[in-house]
């Protein structure tokens, strides 16, 4: 199946369809309209798509982050408690 080339191309829209609707979580696009979509449509969702994805990378890149920022106190001190974690 690798060396034919409508299954490659297949697969490559596919995962564009599913980067698409996981992404733009207001989008609504089912399969059968994703392929019924022209392929400028489809080309600039997905481009934009990926810059967006670019840009909250530069942004991450910047950001240290801290596990208490995102632990709940209390998970944290049972945690310590039952010396799974240090202070």
């Amino acid at each position: 199946m690798m060396s034919d080339y409508s299954w490659q191309l297949e697969q490559i829209m596919l995962g564009i369809y599913k980067l698409l609707v996981h992404r733009m979580k207001g989008l609504g696009m089912s399969l059968k309209e994703f392929w019924e979509t022209d392929t400028w449509t489809i080309s600039f969702l997905y481009l934009t798509e990926l810059d967006l994805i670019d840009e909250e990378e530069r942004r991450m890149d910047g950001k240290k982050s801290d596990p208490s920022d995102q632990n709940d106190p209390e998970v944290e001190n049972l945690m310590m408690e039952m010396g799974l974690i240090d202070d």
